[in-house]
């Protein structure tokens, strides 16, 4: 399930292949907005815009789905099925004008939704799980796409060139599938949790890490082990004495 960004709207994605809108304005009572059926098969996700306008949704029939929401009670299908995906998208996340798509085929597909009436394919699919992509997540801003994948990893891209993003980072610890991956608000912390009962917690402060690493290294290096080692090169070790 997804909330929209105001917080009055919930989007949920079923196995009967729909994904219902309600009004949660209030809580106690909800509302019933609309049922969206076009997906053939099991919706296994479904992620607002920022701005509350469009839903994304991934489906069992190896497509992702995109409507215009701007009227909850009538949304609209803006596009054709977003094809590409060999297997099932088990996960959806939007950054901007940019819509992330992560499924069974292991990979990670994108799509440039500027006009969301014409979606266009955007660089290579992102590689590197051996296993399903269970759950898609951006940092704030958009500079990196987490994937949580059944291989028990997290895998980070570099997003400010979509259509170049390259592997930032490839994180282990879990010992089981990841099922969800998800950012702080403020983009310092990446938590994951998964199959092994588990929850993750990594630090996305370089400065942050640095100390910490520095803290349990051991001795910093001296200057005549440094001229001993690196002769030449001025002093500049990486742990300050």
């Amino acid at each position: 399930m997804a909330f929209a960004p105001d917080g009055r709207t919930v989007a949920a994605a079923s196995d009967d292949a729909t994904v219902r809108l309600w009004d949660v304005t209030d809580p106690g009572s909800p509302v019933p907005l609309k049922t969206l059926d076009d997906a053939g098969a099991n919706v296994y996700a479904t992620a607002f815009s920022a701005d509350g306008r469009l839903l994304a949704a991934g489906s069992g029939d190896n497509n992702a789905y995109l409507w215009d929401v701007t009227d909850r009670a009538h949304p609209v299908r803006v596009a054709p099925p977003l094809t590409g995906h060999t297997q099932e998208v088990y996960s959806v996340a939007l950054s901007g004008h940019l819509l992330a798509a992560g499924g069974a085929d292991k990979t990670v597909r994108l799509w440039d939704i500027s006009d969301p009436r014409r979606p266009r394919p955007v660089g290579r699919p992102l590689t590197g799980p051996n296993n399903i992509v269970y759950w898609l997540s951006f940092s704030p801003g958009g500079g990196l796409l987490a994937a949580g994948s059944g291989d028990g990893t997290v895998w980070l891209w570099d997003m400010r060139d979509p259509a170049r993003a390259t592997t930032y980072a490839n994180l282990a610890g879990l010992t089981n599938s990841v099922w969800m991956v998800g950012f702080s608000p403020d983009g310092k912390i990446l938590a994951a949790g998964g199959a092994d009962k588990a929850v993750r917690l990594w630090s996305m402060d370089a400065e942050r890490v640095a100390t910490h690493v520095c803290a349990v290294a051991g001795d910093p290096i001296t200057a005549t082990e440094w001229n001993r080692y690196l002769p030449g090169l001025p002093y500049d070790p990486p742990c300050p004495p």
